[in-house]
């Protein structure tokens, strides 16, 4: 709040001390742009304001291109999946999620184990992942292959996700390539 009652001063200051009357319209024109643009950011990111960039970025979809880990995923979408699990009559899925909050308590009985990545899930079970661990198993791959603690890397590579929840987890269906 200091920095933007500054920054309001500032430019109230700039418009004031325009040379001309044309100058100070186009001043003033520029500093209703720019609050126009933050009001407009502020509603294209509701309701996800912690994962959000500048509108320059692109796309919600896109933004785990730009930066991942506690910079984006705070695990802010949990309960999100929940919504969309309950939404979409989903009767089990598995989950590997990032964050604080605890997906048992958010899906209960919904929720399955991720059985180990040498077993083939049966077709049309659902499996849910936070961006984070996906890119960040991504990141430890060497000569090709993951990580041994990131072996499931491989299904979600072959797979593609069928839906996005809030802006950090990814759904996927097995059998749907």
């Amino acid at each position: 709040p200091f920095i933007a009652t500054l920054v309001a001063q500032g430019a109230w200051h700039w418009a004031r001390m325009a040379p001309s009357v044309r100058s100070a319209q186009l001043r003033r024109s520029c500093i209703f742009g720019v609050l126009t643009w933050q009001i407009l950011a502020a509603l294209f990111t509701w309701p996800a304001y912690l994962g959000s960039f500048n509108l320059l970025a692109g796309p919600r979809e896109r933004y785990s291109h730009w930066s991942i880990g506690a910079d984006f995923d705070w695990g802010q979408d949990l309960r999100r999946l929940a919504e969309y699990v309950h939404k979409k009559k989903i009767p089990r899925i598995a989950v590997r999620y990032f964050g604080g909050g605890k997906p048992e308590y958010y899906l209960a009985e919904k929720l399955m184990p991720l059985p180990p990545p040498t077993v083939d899930l049966p077709h049309g079970e659902y499996v849910a992942i936070s961006i984070h661990l996906l890119e960040l198993a991504r990141s430890k791959v060497k000569d090709g292959v993951p990580a041994k603690d990131d072996e499931w890397l491989t299904w979600f590579d072959r797979h593609t996700p069928i839906a996005t929840v809030g802006t950090t987890i990814l759904i996927y269906r097995s059998g749907e390539t």
